[in-house]
């Protein structure tokens, strides 16, 4: 009886061990999370994308005003919800443009049939909400705008929605893509495409949301992206210095410095050692030998955020 009451104590000292762990691990996820909020530029905000489930699977039983009455219901729910968000958002970072996405239907017409209509008669009443809160914190000096993703779907429900069994609704990759061009429109007044590479280009890149203007071809090598260290450092804003004895050259940006020599396997961040398997070169075009950098060490050791895309190809330097 003893060993087995050892055994119980151990076990429910090894639960409250997993659970303080646990908890542990969703506050420092909290933390995370806020910090990211604290420092953003632009948050988007897409919820309630499942708010119109029930509505769906129940629709065939509802007459038309019960419809609108239990659209009314969600309706209220999701507002009093967005603007618990909004509150905690503006508070948190006020410096912040946030773009608040309305809610798209997503059941096409073939499969909801005469419901169709009614279903989006439902949507539009959440697209009138959600361009009146954003108004309404505007009006209060909050860079709160309204981005009107549910016209995109109209129409073209079944080609950018996954509908999965349990009531998941999720936009499938073309519906993100339909989604991104909206709220790139509302944040940046455009959404960019780029165009076919060049021969020889291997890819695109993107400073600042504008795309990088050079002779002097990104290379890859070991698939790692290098790029020519005039062109990197003059489209950041950053200082560099060449020093032709030591081979070295040394960048600053935003009070970090970063030492790189030509050759090494190490480069000097901030004043610590950090190790390349991929380091910089000289790379001869026409009669110039230019200055190639490891991008992602030169992101790490300068605190660039950096994003890279593979189906267009593109990566994105964001400051």
């Amino acid at each position: 009886m003893r060993n087995s009451k050892w055994r119980g104590d151990t076990t429910r000292s090894n639960s409250a061990r997993l659970a303080r762990s646990a908890h542990c691990r969703l506050c420092a996820g909290i933390a995370d999370t806020r910090a990211a909020l604290e420092q953003a530029d632009l948050i988007t905000i897409t919820i309630g994308g499942n708010d119109l489930y029930s509505l769906l699977t129940d629709i065939a039983y509802y007459s038309p005003a019960e419809i609108e009455a239990k659209g009314r219901e969600l309706l209220a729910a999701y507002t009093l919800n967005v603007r618990e968000i909004l509150d905690d958002l503006t508070a948190i970072n006020p410096r912040a443009q946030i773009i608040l996405m309305d809610q798209y239907q997503p059941v096409p017409k073939r499969i909801a049939g005469s419901a169709y209509t009614d279903l989006e008669n439902a949507a539009d009443t959440f697209t009138v909400a959600v361009e009146g809160i954003a108004g309404e914190y505007a009006s209060q000096g909050k860079l709160v705008k309204a981005a009107h993703v549910a016209q995109a779907f109209k129409g073209r429900e079944i080609a950018l929605t996954h509908i999965l069994p349990g009531g998941d609704i999720h936009p499938s990759q073309a519906g993100y893509e339909a989604i991104a061009k909206v709220v790139a429109e509302e944040a940046w007044g455009s959404y960019r495409e780029n165009g076919k590479l060049k021969e020889g280009v291997p890819l695109h890149i993107v400073v600042k949301g504008e795309k990088l203007q050079t002779p002097y071809t990104p290379v890859l090598l070991h698939n790692q992206t290098f790029l020519a260290l005039k062109d990197i450092t003059e489209a950041i804003g950053a200082s560099a210095r060449w020093d032709s004895r030591s081979s070295t050259a040394t960048v600053t940006y935003s009070g970090r410095t970063i030492v790189i020599p030509i050759g090494s396997s190490k480069v000097i961040a901030n004043g610590e050692l950090l190790a390349t398997h991929n380091p910089a070169f000289l790379y001869k075009i026409g009669q110039e030998a230019k200055t190639y950098v490891p991008l992602a060490v030169l992101a790490q050791g300068l605190g660039l955020d950096i994003q890279y895309s593979e189906k267009s190809k593109t990566v994105f330097i964001n400051l």
